[in-house]
C-alpha cells in the first residue's frame, strides 16, 4: 500500500467518526473523496448571489474552490485582488460582513474540536 493510498484509507475510515463528533458539536459536517467532489459540495451550500470571502488558505487555492467562487455568481471579496494596502485592508473588512467566509483549519481532533492558529487573527476571528 502506497502512502497515498494508507491516508486515503485512513480518511474514508475517520470520515464517520469525524463527522458524528462536529454533529455532536452542532456542525454541519460532510465527507468528500475527492478535491473536486469538495468543490462540488462547497459550491451547493452557498447560494448564488452570496457574498464570500476567505483568509490565506493553500488548501482552498489547490482544490480549485477560490477560482469556482470567483467564476461563480457570488460577491466575492478578494484581498489579493487588489492593488493597495488601504485597498486590501478595505477588503479584509468586507469580508467580515460576508455571508459565507471559507477556510481550513490547522487540525481537527477526533472528538470534534478545531485548531487554529493565525498570524493576523482575521481567519480565527471570521471563524469564530
Amino acid at each position: 500500500m502506497t502512502n497515498g493510498e494508507y491516508f486515503k484509507k485512513r480518511a474514508q475510515l475517520m470520515a464517520p467518526i469525524l463527522i458524528k463528533a462536529l454533529e455532536n458539536r452542532q456542525f454541519e459536517a460532510y465527507y468528500c473523496d475527492t478535491a473536486q467532489q469538495a468543490v462540488e459540495k462547497a459550491i451547493a451550500l452557498i447560494p448564488q448571489g452570496a457574498s464570500v470571502s476567505w483568509g490565506g488558505s493553500e488548501t482552498l487555492r489547490q482544490i480549485g474552490l477560490l477560482e469556482a467562487v470567483k467564476q461563480g455568481s457570488y460577491v466575492a471579496y478578494d484581498r489579493d485582488a487588489v492593488d493597495s494596502l488601504a485597498e486590501r485592508k478595505q477588503v479584509m473588512r468586507q469580508a467580515f460582513q460576508c455571508e459565507y467566509y471559507l477556510t481550513g483549519t490547522n487540525a481537527l481532533t477526533e472528538d470534534g474540536q478545531l485548531v487554529n492558529m493565525d498570524g493576523g487573527g482575521n481567519r480565527v476571528a471570521a471563524l469564530t
